[in-house]
């Protein structure tokens, strides 16, 4: 009877205990958010319309920026940090007409809490919402003694506070708190400012939609799934819901997320963490349900189940695997209808979007979003800038310390232009809109022969006869020369019929070989077994040249990349000749060109020299 007994009070003093430093903790945040907003208003010039004090506060404390701030916060510069905040407060009480270092402590306290008092209402909710604490409650008389009691506390213990507590309101501070080794870059720090507008539209009620577009590589994902983890410790009843093109992102971004979520630094900040697997709340690779609150995630994939499923917060991120899926208007009707007569129609009455994607198509999801919701935020980072920015110049890199400008240069001179502008530049490019810089095929005056390194004459066959609408045959002469550069030495173009498109072809090899060395002649093959046919006779009547069939792939514009990428970086030229002009008008309209033969033979010409050859060896005759 005695031992249940001591254990019974034992137990009540345990869970005494608890409530003690449940109250002292719950107390500290609010002495702290006490602190940020007093400074704010009282010294830093804080607005009505400003969404947060933490600018204000920054200003307060002498420092640029917030940015400034939570940089010297996060680089452990505690003891500058505790002299500018003394500065401050000395500041603030000489206001008062109170000497900080020598006026009675309670003195200091009393004007402390009448200053908190009489804050604007506004900023007297901001403290309400962020905190554990109620004005009307008797625990939040104490505020002045508990501010003060935050002055005793050791720099090393202090600096660990203030990162939790900024950590708790400032998703940039959360992400700096659980990823110490992580690159910093100000573009990080811009678009975390962004994500927590948007959680403060959220809360309102606003149906915030925000769509973010930045280069591949960049830490886009990443920076969403910090988002998710600080919203849930927020707001652990909230429902998220997160959809990509690929399961595999949405397993990764699951990973992630338990990883920060069980973390002993995510308790520290939030009180709360996920449970272990095993327990009653799930926690799987496509569920997390957040302990003893009603909020989850869930990752599924674009056209994937969400029947039955309700959601506060819609994340969709990359839709559309790459440009060939793009380029495809039934692929992106049905990823459209997906998203909404699937994702959308789970939305909750006041729930908010985020999309994140490259901008592979005018018409893509964003673009339709874009049109269809015209008050979303729009987030459009180019990798490099195009213009001056608030916080980089015209030509810098968007993320230097991860992605340097040399970097971003080379990877532009491997690409397309399209490419590049949708990809990096997030700028998809109308067809015909300038892919082909003609004025980048320059004319060479002579060849010297000298210099090739190996010679293609690539056909493209057409079945088109004089006077008709079809197609045309063309026959691309290329050289690839010592110094890596390419050169265009003839295009033959007509539409011939069968027996005069043979002769011509014969013509036009046969006077090939007698002027260069190292050549082959290529037909293109097309898809089934009337396109191996039509090359395996066209080889025949070449017997003698060293003569292959090409087994062509995918659409002509993502065969034409390669190529493409070479004009306009400036290391294609053009031989003389009357076909130079027509080649011009088709290279400035394409890809939107109604004729794209030439351009079609020169990608094939190109791919031929620069990969490993793709050949049939089915016809025996192919080889020579």
């Amino acid at each position: 009877m005695r031992t249940t007994a001591l254990r019974t009070l034992e137990n009540l003093e345990t869970e005494e205990h608890g409530d003690q430093q449940r109250r002292q903790s719950s107390l500290a945040t609010t002495a702290f958010l006490c602190w940020k907003v007093v400074f704010a208003h009282y010294l830093g010039d804080l607005k009505p319309d400003d969404e947060d004090p933490g600018e204000a506060e920054a200003r307060a404390l002498g420092y640029e920026s917030k940015y400034e701030y939570l940089d010297a916060l996060f680089n452990a510069e505690i003891a500058d940090i505790s002299g500018r905040f003394k500065d401050t407060c000395r500041r603030l009480f000489a206001q008062a007409g109170l000497d900080f270092d020598r006026s009675p402590r309670r003195a200091l306290c009393k004007v402390f809490a009448r200053l908190v008092n009489e804050l604007p209402e506004q900023w007297s909710r901001w403290i309400e919402s962020n905190s554990p604490v109620l004005r009307n409650s008797r625990v939040f008389t104490q505020i002045g003694k508990a501010a003060f009691q935050q002055l005793a506390v050791p720099d090393r213990l202090l600096l660990d506070l203030i990162q939790r507590e900024e950590s708790k309101i400032c998703l940039w501070a959360f992400r700096r708190y659980t990823r110490p080794t992580m690159k910093v870059g100000r573009w990080q720090y811009d678009v975390a400012e962004e994500l927590q507008r948007f959680y403060h539209r959220l809360k309102k009620g606003e149906r915030p939609k925000l769509e973010l577009m930045a280069p591949p590589q960049h830490g886009k994902t990443e920076q969403i799934t910090d988002f998710i983890a600080w919203v849930a410790g927020k707001d652990p009843w909230m429902k998220t819901i997160f959809a990509s093109y690929s399961d595999e992102l949405g397993v990764r971004v699951n990973i992630a997320l338990q990883r920060i979520m069980s973390s002993e630094r995510y308790l520290e900040i939030f009180g709360h963490r996920l449970g272990k697997s095993g327990s009653r709340w799930l926690r799987n690779s496509n569920t997390l349900e957040y302990p003893n609150h009603s909020g989850s995630f869930h990752n599924t994939t674009v056209e994937g189940q969400v029947t039955g499923k309700g959601l506060d917060l819609g994340v969709v991120d990359d839709p559309i695997k790459g440009r060939a899926e793009a380029n495809s208007k039934i692929v992106r009707d049905k990823v459209w209808h997906w998203f909404t007569d699937d994702f959308h129609t789970r939305f909750s009455d006041t729930a908010g979007l985020i999309m994140i994607m490259t901008r592979w198509h005018l018409d893509d999801p964003v673009g339709r979003l874009m049109e269809r919701f015209p008050d979303a935020t729009i987030l459009r980072y180019p990798a490099i800038a195009e213009e001056d920015e608030k916080n980089r110049r015209k030509g810098e890199a968007l993320f230097p310390e991860h992605k340097s400008l040399a970097f971003l240069m080379q990877q532009k001179r491997a690409m397309t232009q399209a490419s590049w502008e949708s990809e990096y530049q997030q700028r998809p490019v109308v067809g015909g809109g300038g892919v082909i810089p003609i004025e980048k095929l320059r004319i060479l005056p002579f060849l010297d022969k000298n210099q090739i390194k190996r010679t293609v004459r690539y056909v493209d066959k057409a079945a088109g006869e004089e006077g008709s609408d079809g197609a045309y045959t063309a026959c691309v002469l290329m050289h690839m020369m010592q110094d890596k550069s390419f050169v265009i030495g003839h295009i033959a173009r007509g539409r011939w019929g069968v027996l005069e498109r043979e002769k011509k072809i014969k013509m036009l090899v046969d006077a090939d070989r007698k002027l260069f060395r190292n050549y082959e002649v290529v037909i293109e093959q097309e898809p089934g077994s009337g396109g191996k046919e039509s090359a395996q006779a066209t080889i025949r009547n070449l017997a003698g040249a060293r003569a292959f069939a090409d087994k062509v792939t995918g659409s002509k514009e993502l065969r034409a990349e390669p190529f493409v990428a070479q004009c306009q970086n400036d290391n294609v030229r053009l031989v003389a000749g009357d076909w130079v002009h027509t080649f011009y008008d088709e290279c400035e309209a394409w890809p939107a060109s109604k004729y794209k033969d030439q351009v079609d033979a020169c990608a094939g010409a190109f791919n031929w020299l620069t990969s490993k050859p793709n050949y049939d060896f089915s016809y025996s005759g192919f080889r020579s």
